[in-house]
This record gives structure tokens, C-alpha cells and sequence, in this order.
């Protein structure tokens, strides 16, 4: 084959080729960036690096600026804090280093850690007239079909010892959710007694169980203490008490503070009660006494006149004890079935009437509703006793035995009146 055509063969073979696979050429040469992407890229990177230099110089000028305007052109210069009596290390507390006298008392710190240890030993003192009163009940478990105990347990204060028995006060409302079927006292010391409700008083929330120490031994009942009654009516605003017993809701909890009022007054059936307020918060399970100073019981823990007040209340002892004194003994009390009110001296005085409690409710089927006393009623006098409050004519009511005959003296649309009553017990 002549060199010619050997030529004209091999230019047939590239143009054969060039055509098969010229689409790879073309794909490769679209893919290949022309002149206009190359200069829009490099625009977005100088415009990039020129906000990055313009940031740099406006943050440089700024603190510059600043530096000028707070340093050299401001009349009055900055100058360091120093705040004064600085502890130096190495020092105590109050020492300021240098020889100064002192501005903290260290004697304070002391103080309080005596005061703190005070009520610690306060309350360990007082440990043995707390009982743990269990409330035990049957609880029958319908999908198990088998009955199991179910226990609560209750602070109790040991209020009294009549030598065959321990008279204990619990809160009522604790005592009656409970729904005990049997009860035990548990002492101080580990004793454990059977124990059973003696009376109630639902008006102030309060019960009296009766725990038998027949079965203690002697050591035993040395180990158990009769809480001692203070005078309530030497409490005045300001003065230190101490709250033993749950007064946070947990049993042998304490809680200190002070008295922040007194002398308000709630009415019961033939009687009243006054508060002692704290500035102690009120939990909701709280209850317990209130001591003073020498660890006498002051006021018993109550929280059904607390109302919206979350604050830690006690009923004054001073008129709680003829109360509980019927309590303790399982008596009941002479009844005349009315509430009352006191009313203020400008009050008695404008109506020329020198002493007296109203009546604000007579309860049905009472000796006061049969022998027609009604609300309004201005009563000033029982036998020969003046009247000046709703605690004394429960007092006075109960110095009469059941069935004398008493006269009472009241005022009714500013008229005097008087109306014989028989004594009767309550039930």
C-alpha cells in the first residue's frame, strides 16, 4: 500500500474516533469555567476581604476614640473602687489589719451560737412529754383479698399524770383522718402503752388520749415528763418562744422565733380563746406547744384560725386550761349554748352600760334557746358575778353545780331584764 494511501487511512481512523467519542470532549470543555465566572469570583473575594479590612479599622477606630474621649477629654478621671475594712488574709473576722478598732463585735457570733445551743437544750429537755400516739386501722385489699394494718402516726403532749394514767393532747382533725380502730403511745424512753381517746373539743380542734402506765416499770416513768404551764398573759410582742412537738409537720421537729401579736380573740360555745401570733411559718401538719424562755408551755399549736395567714398561731394557755382541765379529767362542762362577743368600752360606755358581753348566736335545743335568750342579748351578770368576758362567764357558769338555779341579768333593747336558768351539763 502506497504512502498516500496508508495517509488517507489513518485521517479516516481520527475522524471516525473524533466522532464516537467527541461528546467526552464536549462535556470536558463545557465543565471548563470561561473568563466571566473567573472575574465574578475574584469581585466576591475582594469585596470579602475589604469588609474583613474595613471591621479591622472600625474596630480599631472605635477604641481609639474611646480611649481619647474617657482618658484625655473627660474632666473627671475614672478612678478605682475600693471598698473599706477589707479582711487581710491571715486575719479574723472584724480585724481589719491594721490596728482600727473592729466594726463587727465578735461577741455576737458567740451569742447566737448560745442562743442556738439554748434551744437545743430546750427542746432535748422537753423531748420526754412528747409522745408518738400510732393510729392503727384494717385496710382490706379487695384484689389480694387479704386485710393488712395500715398505722399513722401523731404527735401527742403529755399534759397531766393521774397516777393510774398519761392524759396526752393530739390534734383532732389528725386524730379523726386517722380512723383509728386501735392506738399506742410510745414514750420517750421506748415504753409503749395501749391507748384510747378520752374526750374532744371539735370547736378547737383538740383530743385527749389516755395512755394506762400500769404495766411501766419505775425506771420507765422516771424517763417520762409532764410538761409545766407557764403564764401566757406575760407574753408581749417581741419576746422568745419556741415551738416543740411537729410544728414543721415532722415529728420532734423545733422551730424558734418570736411573738409578733397578741390578745386576738376567737369564740367558742360559752367561752374564748386569744391567739398568740408568731413570726414561725404555719405548716399545714404542724402541731405542738409554744414554751417561753424557762420552758414552760405557753400555748398549744393550732391552725384552724390561721385562715389565709401562713403563720405559726397558739391558743393562749391562760384560758385554754380551764378547758383542757375538763378535758383531761373526761368531764364535761356546764352548758349554756351561746357565742359571744366583746365589745369595746366606748361601745358599753355609750349605751351607759359598764360591763357586758353580746350574744352573737344561741344554739338550738340549749337551756339558753328554752329559756329565750336571743342574739343580741347584752348579758352583764351571772348570780352575783360581773361580766367583762367570754373566758369568765365560762367560769363563772361552772362554779355552779348541775341543776342549781342561777339568775342572770341582760339587756335587751336597752332595758334590763334578768331570767332564772337551771344548771346543766353538757353532753
Amino acid at each position: 500500500m502506497s504512502s498516500e494511501s496508508k495517509e488517507q487511512e489513518r485521517s479516516a481512523e481520527k475522524k471516525q474516533a473524533n466522532e464516537n467519542f467527541g461528546f467526552i470532549k464536549q462535556e470536558f470543555e463545557e465543565k471548563k469555567w470561561n473568563s466571566r465566572q473567573k472575574k465574578r469570583l475574584l469581585i466576591i473575594l475582594g469585596v470579602f476581604l475589604l469588609a474583613i479590612l474595613f471591621g479591622i479599622i472600625a474596630s480599631i477606630s472605635y477604641k481609639a476614640t474611646d480611649y481619647i474621649l474617657t482618658n484625655i477629654m473627660e474632666d473627671n478621671q475614672r478612678e478605682d473602687v475600693k471598698f473599706p475594712n477589707q479582711t487581710v488574709p491571715g486575719t479574723a473576722v472584724g480585724d481589719s489589719g491594721d490596728g482600727d478598732n473592729t466594726t463587727v463585735d465578735p461577741t455576737i457570733l458567740e451569742q447566737y451560737s448560745q442562743l442556738l445551743q439554748g434551744i437545743w437544750q430546750m427542746a432535748d429537755e422537753l423531748a420526754p412529754g412528747i409522745v408518738t400516739i400510732t393510729a392503727v386501722k384494717e385496710d382490706y385489699d379487695a384484689i389480694f383479698e387479704e386485710a393488712t394494718e395500715v398505722s399513722t402516726n401523731l404527735t401527742g403532749i403529755i399534759l397531766a399524770d393521774n397516777q393510774l394514767e398519761y392524759l396526752i393532747l393530739v390534734n383532732y382533725t389528725d386524730l379523726l383522718a386517722a380512723e383509728a380502730e386501735i392506738l399506742y403511745a410510745t414514750f420517750c424512753n421506748a415504753a409503749v402503752s395501749k391507748a384510747e381517746v378520752l374526750a374532744v373539743n371539735e370547736e378547737l380542734d383538740l383530743a385527749v388520749v389516755r395512755a394506762s402506765h400500769k404495766d411501766f416499770t419505775e425506771a420507765q416513768m422516771q424517763g417520762i415528763r409532764v410538761i409545766a404551764v407557764g403564764d401566757s398573759s406575760k407574753l408581749s410582742p417581741g419576746a422568745l418562744v419556741v415551738a416543740v412537738g411537729s410544728p414543721t409537720g415532722r415529728h420532734l421537729s423545733v422551730d424558734a422565733g418570736m411573738v409578733s401579736s397578741v390578745g386576738e380573740t376567737v369564740y367558742i360555745t360559752d367561752s374564748s380563746v386569744s391567739l398568740i401570733a408568731t413570726n414561725m411559718y404555719g405548716y399545714e401538719k404542724g402541731f405542738g406547744i409554744l414554751v417561753n424562755s424557762s420552758g414552760e408551755m405557753v400555748g398549744v399549736l393550732t391552725r384552724k384560725f390561721a385562715g389565709d395567714q401562713e403563720i405559726l398561731q397558739a391558743y393562749s394557755v391562760n384560758e385554754l386550761n380551764p378547758i383542757l382541765q375538763y378535758m383531761v379529767n373526761g368531764k364535761q362542762p356546764n352548758y349554756f349554748g351561746v357565742l359571744f362577743e366583746e365589745l369595746p368600752a366606748a361601745v358599753l360606755e355609750e349605751a351607759s352600760i359598764e360591763n357586758g358581753i353580746l350574744i352573737t348566736e344561741v344554739k338550738e335545743d340549749s337551756p339558753a334557746y328554752r329559756q329565750g335568750f336571743r342574739r343580741g342579748d347584752l348579758i352583764t351578770k351571772v348570780g352575783e358575778n360581773d361580766i367583762y368576758f367570754a373566758s369568765q362567764f365560762f367560769t363563772v357558769l361552772n362554779n355552779y353545780l348541775v341543776d342549781q338555779e342561777v339568775r342572770v341579768t341582760f339587756y335587751r333593747n336597752g332595758r334590763e331584764m334578768s331570767k332564772s336558768i337551771v344548771i346543766q351539763q353538757g353532753k
